[in-house]
């Protein structure tokens, strides 16, 4: 799972807790995009990449 936004790495390990102690089936693994230094892997989440949520959508949920 990509991260956008301004997230410390504090925030983002949370959310592995989270995602690591939940009872999803799947493994996940997370990662900041502003911390993806490779332009290839770059280029292809930007041509994959599919919103699971918005800031906005969790803001009314």
């Amino acid at each position: 799972m990509v991260i956008y936004g301004d997230l410390s790495e504090r925030d983002i390990d949370c959310i592995r807790t989270l995602c690591a102690e939940s009872t999803l089936e799947v493994p996940v693994d997370v990662v900041s995009y502003k911390e993806i230094t490779s332009p290839a892997l770059k280029d292809h989440i930007n041509s994959v990449m599919r919103p699971l949520f918005t800031q906005d959508a969790l803001r009314h949920s």
